[in-house]
């Protein structure tokens, strides 16, 4: 299934009650991956990309 890009929906898409706030503002692994790179402060340890990687697979095995 294709996701939508939350940077491009519109407030209509963005406020609809029947979808949960992750469902909206769902984002990959790339995209989570930047994120740690550029806002947390423990990315700077030792292998940042797999610590990351694992909190990423616990989000989406719990949201699963």
């Amino acid at each position: 299934m294709f996701e939508k890009d939350a940077s491009r929906l519109t407030l209509t898409e963005a406020v609809d009650p029947k979808k949960l706030a992750y469902e909206t503002y769902r984002i990959n692994r790339e995209e989570y991956m930047i994120l740690c790179k550029y806002l947390s402060p423990w990315f700077m340890g030792e292998n940042p990309e797999e610590l990351a990687n694992k909190l990423f697979n616990v989000s989406e095995s719990s949201i699963d």
